[in-house]
């Protein structure tokens, strides 16, 4: 008896994909930006929960591109630098809710330092509600969105390793 693979959306429900269809492979990278004890987080419109800025990887794009046009789409920051390495990959099986499409996902999670820190605006505003920058101390999991938290936990436990 084979299980059946769920992909799971951006609320935390559950979609079985139809025998039919053959996922899309999608790679995206984030940016764990922390200045003076803060991480840098943006704010999602659609649900209110924070997020690390990032997103896909696009055609012909690299990862060091990706990030840092992610980080001034959304964060309205320009991105000096990044890790080389991710201090944490996720792959997982997700739906996305707006397109209906499956995705095989690896999500991958990269230490970042911007050029200085100022007042932003995010330039993708449809998308991003508030750019914020939260002591570290002070966030709560659930604040976090669903797909993040695994990450953000990563993030507190790198840094308590130190």
């Amino acid at each position: 008896m084979t299980s059946e693979q769920l992909y799971t959306d951006q609320l935390g429900h559950e979609h079985p994909i139809p025998d039919y269809l053959t996922p899309k492979k999608r790679v995206s990278c984030y940016a764990a930006i922390i200045s003076n004890n803060k991480l840098l987080l943006v704010r999602q419109q659609w649900d209110h929960k924070l997020v690390f800025p990032g997103g896909k990887i696009d055609d012909e794009e690299t990862v060091k591109d990706a990030l840092f046009r992610e980080v001034r789409e959304e964060a309205g920051h320009e991105l000096a630098s990044f890790s080389t390495i991710p201090f944490y990959v996720k792959n997982n099986h997700f739906f996305e809710l707006d397109h209906k499409d499956y995705f095989e996902s690896t999500m991958q999670y990269y230490f970042g330092q911007i050029t200085h820190a100022k007042n932003a605006t995010p330039k993708d505003v449809n998308e991003i509600e508030s750019i914020e920058w939260k002591p570290i101390e002070e966030i709560k999991e659930e604040q976090i969105s669903q797909s993040q938290r695994e990450a953000y936990v990563a993030l507190k436990q790198h840094l308590k390793n130190k």
